[in-house]
C-alpha cells in the first residue's frame, strides 16, 4: 500500500480524539484520587474521634491529633490525588481507551 499523506483536517481531528481521552483519563484519576482522599479522611476522623474520646479529650492530645489530621490529608492527597495526574498517559493506553 503505496504512502498516503494525512491531510491536516484529519491530522487535527485524531490530535483532537487523543486530547480528549487524556483528559478523560487524568479526570478519572483525579476522581478516584478524591475518592480515596474523602474515604481516608473519614476514617482518620473517626479514629482520632475515638481516640479523644478514650483519651478523655486532653489538651496535649487534641493538638496531636490536629496535626496527625493535617499531616494524614496531606499525605492522601499527595499520593492518590497529586501523583497519578504527573503520570503522563502513554500512546498504548490511550490506543486502548479507544
Amino acid at each position: 500500500m503505496p504512502y498516503e499523506p494525512v491531510s491536516t483536517a484529519n491530522r487535527s481531528e485524531l490530535t483532537s480524539i487523543i486530547r480528549d481521552i487524556r483528559n478523560r483519563w487524568r479526570l478519572k484519576l483525579a476522581v478516584r484520587g478524591a475518592a480515596f482522599v474523602i474515604g481516608g479522611f473519614l476514617l482518620t476522623l473517626l479514629l482520632s474521634a475515638y481516640a479523644l474520646e478514650t483519651l478523655k479529650f486532653s489538651p496535649g492530645s487534641i493538638i496531636a491529633f490536629r496535626v496527625a489530621m493535617v499531616m494524614i490529608l496531606s499525605a492522601l492527597a499527595a499520593y492518590f490525588f497529586v501523583l497519578p495526574q504527573w503520570r503522563r498517559v502513554t500512546d498504548e493506553q490511550v490506543a486502548l481507551s479507544l
